[in-house]
């Protein structure tokens, strides 16, 4: 009797949340089927410039982005990420859980000495999103997605002199809020997304990207339709 009354109550939930559509991006501040698009980025000590993609299946999406990036003027490095989502909706809003890895390396060289850190991240948290048709098949889409990090650092000193290298690691946890708002006009997108963390305090985010890409599917027009639950 317990058992039956637990499942009743299970998919009691799953009817409040309503069925997953294919808009699992959009809580991402992706296109509902996704998309590819070129990043350009200004975070406290730099730039980077790169590419993202983003493609939904159904209940389960899935994105990915690769970054070069400038620290300073003798600094530079790398960055990967991978997430996996679900798309659920509540009424027009999409609500999607997921986790996500990544990757940073940055190389720091001063005459006779490079330091090397490797960063390796794991995510989990929750984005909410909705497309919101404005005119014809002009839509906005607002987000905001919050996780949980934590990271492991590894530093690898390396002296040109002919000593030793030494390696030294670090751990650190956190929580990220990235949000943002995307235009999007047929296949083609583009918007602003920002991120600030628990590490910072302050008025201004720590990382600013305009993106700019071309969505998988067509217009707003028939997005919505695709939307309703």
């Amino acid at each position: 009797m317990r058992l039956s009354n637990y499942r009743l109550a299970l998919g009691a939930a799953f009817c409040l949340l309503g069925p997953a559509t294919l808009t699992a991006q959009v809580c991402r501040g992706t296109p509902p089927r996704g998309g590819v698009a070129y990043e350009y980025g200004r975070t406290t000590m730099g730039n980077t410039q790169g590419i993202s993609a983003a493609l939904d299946r159904g209940r389960f999406a899935v994105g990915m982005s690769l970054r070069a990036r400038e620290l300073e003027s003798d600094a530079k490095g790398q960055e990967a990420a991978l997430r996996f989502s679900l798309g659920f909706t509540v009424s027009r809003v999409q609500i999607c859980p997921g986790i996500g890895l990544g990757f940073a390396r940055d190389e720091w060289e001063s005459p006779g000495v490079t330091l090397t850190a490797n960063a390796f991240t794991g995510r989990a948290g929750v984005g909410i999103g909705m497309e919101q048709p404005l005119y014809g098949e002009f839509s906005a889409i607002p987000f905001i997605v919050a996780q949980y990090e934590f990271t492991a650092i590894v530093y690898d000193l390396d002296d040109a002199s002919g000593g030793d290298p030494e390696i030294t690691g670090d751990t650190l946890s956190r929580v990220d809020i990235e949000y943002g708002l995307m235009a999007r006009y047929k296949f083609v997108y583009a918007g602003i997304a920002a991120q600030r963390n628990s590490d910072r305090t302050g008025s201004r985010p720590y990382m600013a990207r305009w993106i700019i890409g071309f969505a998988f599917g067509g217009g707003a027009k028939q997005s919505t339709v695709k939307s309703r639950p």
